[in-house]
C-alpha cells in the first residue's frame, strides 16, 4: 500500500516542519518494534500426553506479535516424523493498534516407544519451551480385530492395574473407534453401569494410527465412572450405528451419476486415487464425495464393544464415621477479602475456602463449617460454589465456599483448625486436608474522642478566649463569646450531656448492627423458600412418592436413590451427595437415614434385610429442614414441603 498523500482539487498542504517530520518517523518507527517485537509471545500445547507407537500427536503452537517469522522445525525430525502441518491467523486491530495471532498445528508420528522430549522450537528470537510425550509400543491386537475396517475398543487403566476400587472412587474409562472406512450418521452409546454416576470428560479426541500395517483414523472419548455400591460393577458394552459407502448400492444407482455419461466415475481414475500423496483425510473426503454424488444411504453397521467388569469394595473401618472422599488428592486453601484481613468489631469479613479434589466432581464435596462456641465471633456461611474440571483423563472437583465473620470482640480473636477427611487412593490411607489455625487482632470499632481542655478563668475572673480576633464586635464573634462563656459556667452539665450523646450513639451503632446481622439470618433462611418456588411441583411430589413406594416394599438402594434425587430438588442451596448429609439437615428420621446408609455402605451383616416403616411413615409426612441457628434462638423448622 502506498503511504503518499493524496490530494483534493490540486491543493496541496503546507509543507511539514524538518523537526515533526523526524518525530513522526520516530513514532511509527516505535509502533512498529512496539507491536512486532515487544508483545512477541509464543506458547505450545499437545493434544494429548500419551500416545501408540503409529499414532498422531498434535503439537500446537500459538504465536503472537512475531510477524511472518516460520518456525524452525529441524530439531523435530531427530525423534518425530512430520506428518502434516496448518496455520490459523487472526488480525485485530482496536484504536489504532494492530495485533496479529497464529496457531501452528503440527501433526507428529513418533519414531519410538519410551519417554520422548519434544524440544524448544525457536521462532525469530523466542521458543517455547520443551514438552513430555509418552509413547507407547503397539499393542497385540486381538485376532478378531485383523482386517477389520471397523472395530471399537474400551478400556481402564485400573484393569490394567488391577487396581483396588472402592465405592464413589472414579473409574477412568477411555473409548476408542477405529475406521479405515468414510463413516455417516454416525452414533456413539457411552459406557453405563448399574447404581454408578457416568460422567464425559471434555470433547472427541482424534488422530491417525496404524495396526498391523493397516491405517487408521481414532476417535478417542474418556469418561469417569463413580460406583455407589459395593460388589460387581458392570460397565456394558458401548454401541455405534453408521452408515458406510455401500458399492453394490451406488453401481445399481449409477444411472443417476452425472460423471457416468461415458466417462466413467472420476473418483476411481488412478489421479485421483495417487493424488496428494495418497493423503488418508483427502481420500476420506472424496469417499464422502461420491457417497454424496452416487447415493447417500450407504451400508448400516452395528458394532459393539467389549464390555468390562470390576469388583467394587465397601468403606473400610478406618474410613467409617467420617466423610467419604476417595480421591488422589485432596487440597484447602483460603483467602480473604482484604490480605491481610483489617478486623473491627461490628464490621464484616469475607473469608474464602477453596477444596480441590483431584479424582472427584465439584457435587462431590462436601461443604465445610467453621465452629463458633464460646468464642467471641458470629459466621455465617453462603451456599458453596461447585464446578467440575478435567486434565483430559481424570476429574478435578473445585468448591470455593464464602464465610462472613463479624467480630464481637476487640483483641486478639482465634479460628479454628479446619480438616477435612479424604481417602487417598493411591495409598490406601486416610489423610487430612488441613487449613491451620490463625489468630488475629481485632479494632475496636467505636473510639470515644478524648475532649479538649476545659477553659479556667484566669485570676481576675475572667475567662480567655481562645482566639483574640474572637473580640471584634460582630454578630457570630459575639454568639460565640457567649457560648463559650455558658460552656465553662456549665462545664459539668456540657460534658455529662456529650457523654450521654456518645452512650446513645454506641447503643445505636451496635443496635444498626445488630438490626443488619438479623435482617441477613432472616434473608438467608428465606433463601432456600425463594428457590424452593422455581422448583418443579410434579417432580418432587413424583420422587417423594417413588422414596414412600421403595421404602414400603424395602428395596433399600432404591428408597436412598429417590430420597437423595429428591433433596437435590427440593434444598438446591444445600446440594447434598449423600445420605449423611441429608440425615445432618432434617429435624426428624436422622437416626433411620443413618441406619439406611450403614446398611448400604457400611453394613455389619451384607445377608440381613432391610425394613423401616417408620421412615415409610415419616416420608408420608415430610421431612422437616432445620434452619439456620440465630444466637440465643432455638433451632426452627421449616413446615414439610409436600407432604403426602
Amino acid at each position: 500500500m502506498s503511504t503518499k498523500p493524496f490530494f483534493i482539487n490540486s491543493v496541496r498542504p503546507a509543507p511539514a516542519a524538518p523537526g515533526m517530520a523526524f518525530f513522526a518517523m520516530l513514532l511509527m518507527a516505535l509502533l512498529f518494534v512496539s507491536d512486532n517485537v515487544l508483545a512477541a509471545t509464543v506458547s505450545a500445547r499437545l493434544d494429548r500426553s500419551t500416545i501408540t507407537l503409529g499414532e498422531t500427536a498434535t503439537l500446537t503452537i500459538d504465536v503472537s506479535g512475531t510477524g511472518s517469522i516460520q518456525p524452525d522445525l529441524r530439531s523435530l525430525k531427530k525423534d518425530f516424523d512430520i506428518v502434516n502441518t496448518g496455520t490459523s491467523t487472526q488480525i485485530q486491530i482496536i484504536n489504532g493498534h494492530r495485533s496479529e495471532h497464529r496457531e501452528l498445528n503440527i501433526s507428529l508420528q513418533a519414531h519410538k516407544p519410551g519417554q520422548l522430549t519434544i524440544p524448544a522450537i525457536h521462532i525469530g528470537k523466542q521458543q517455547t519451551r520443551p514438552l513430555k510425550l509418552t509413547v507407547k509400543d503397539i499393542p497385540a491386537v486381538s485376532q478378531s480385530a485383523y482386517g477389520k475396517s471397523v472395530w471399537i475398543e474400551m478400556d481402564s487403566p485400573m484393569k490394567k492395574d488391577n487396581r483396588d476400587i472402592m465405592v464413589q472412587q472414579e473409574v477412568p474409562v477411555t473409548v476408542k473407534l477405529f475406521t479405515s472406512l468414510p463413516l455417516t450418521d454416525v452414533s456413539l452409546s457411552a459406557p453405563s453401569a448399574e447404581h454408578t454416576i457416568v460422567e464425559k470428560l471434555g470433547d472427541d479426541i482424534q488422530y491417525d494410527t496404524q495396526r498391523n500395517g493397516k491405517h487408521y483414523q481414532v476417535v478417542e472419548q474418556h469418561y469417569v465412572l463413580f460406583p455407589e455400591q459395593a460388589g460387581d460393577l458392570v460397565v456394558k458394552p458401548v454401541v455405534l450405528r453408521a452408515l458406510t459407502p455401500d458399492d453394490s448400492q451406488r453401481q445399481k444407482r449409477s444411472g443417476t451419476n452425472p460423471f457416468n455419461s461415458g466417462f466413467g466415475d472420476p473418483f476411481d481414475d488412478p489421479f485421483f486415487k495417487n493424488a496428494f500423496g495418497g493423503n488418508s483425510r483427502i481420500q476420506q473426503m472424496l469417499q464422502r464425495s461420491r457417497m454424496m454424488l452416487g447415493g447417500s444411504q450407504g451400508k448400516t453397521i452395528t458394532l459393539r464393544s467389549n464390555g468390562i467388569r470390576f469388583d467394587v469394595e465397601h468403606i473400610p473401618e478406618e474410613a467409617r464415621g467420617q466423610s467419604w472422599l476417595p480421591a488422589r488428592k485432596v487440597s484447602l486453601s483460603s483467602s480473604w477479602q482484604k490480605n491481610p484481613p483489617a478486623l473491627v468489631t461490628g464490621e464484616p469479613a469475607t473469608l474464602t475456602i477453596t477444596v480441590k479434589a483431584d479424582g472427584l466432581t465439584g457435587t462431590q464435596i462436601p461443604t465445610l463449617k467453621i465452629p463458633e462456641n464460646g468464642t467471641h465471633y458470629s459466621v455465617y456461611a453462603e451456599p458453596a460454589e461447585m464446578k467440575s474440571l478435567t486434565d483430559g483423563e481424570h476429574a478435578i472437583g473445585i468448591s470455593k465456599q464464602t464465610f462472613t465473620i463479624i467480630p464481637e470482640q476487640a483483641g486478639a480473636m482465634n479460628l479454628p483448625e479446619i480438616k477435612l477427611p479424604w481417602w487417598n487412593t493411591q495409598t490406601r490411607q486416610l489423610q487430612w486436608a488441613r487449613l491451620p489455625s490463625l489468630k488475629l487482632n481485632v479494632k475496636q470499632g467505636i473510639a470515644s474522642n478524648s475532649p479538649q481542655q476545659p477553659l479556667t478563668p484566669d485570676n481576675s475572673g475572667n475567662t480567655p478566649l481562645p482566639d483574640e480576633s474572637i473580640s471584634n464586635t460582630t454578630p457570630s464573634a459575639a454568639i460565640q463569646t457567649q457560648l463559650m462563656q455558658f460552656i465553662t459556667e456549665n462545664r459539668e452539665m456540657f460534658w455529662g450531656f456529650v457523654t450521654i450523646l456518645i452512650l446513645v450513639s454506641i447503643a445505636f451503632f451496635r443496635y444498626s448492627k445488630q438490626v443488619s446481622r438479623n435482617t441477613a439470618v432472616i434473608n438467608e433462611q428465606k433463601t432456600p423458600a425463594r428457590e424452593q418456588q422455581k422448583i418443579d411441583t410434579h417432580k418432587l411430589k413424583l420422587m417423594l412418592q417413588k422414596a414412600i413406594t421403595a421404602c414400603e416394599n424395602d428395596n433399600a438402594q432404591q428408597t436412598a436413590s429417590a430420597l437423595l434425587q429428591w433433596a437435590k430438588l427440593a434444598w438446591p442451596d444445600l446440594s447434598p451427595v449423600s445420605l449423611i448429609d441429608i440425615a445432618d439437615n432434617i429435624v426428624a428420621g436422622a437416626d433411620n437415614i443413618r441406619q439406611l446408609h450403614q446398611y448400604l455402605y457400611q453394613p455389619s451383616d451384607p445377608d440381613s434385610r432391610w425394613h423401616d416403616p417408620q421412615l415409610a411413615e415419616l416420608l408420608h409426612k415430610g421431612l422437616q429442614r432445620k434452619t439456620v441457628q440465630t444466637q440465643g434462638d432455638d433451632i426452627n423448622t421449616l413446615p414439610p414441603l409436600y407432604p403426602a
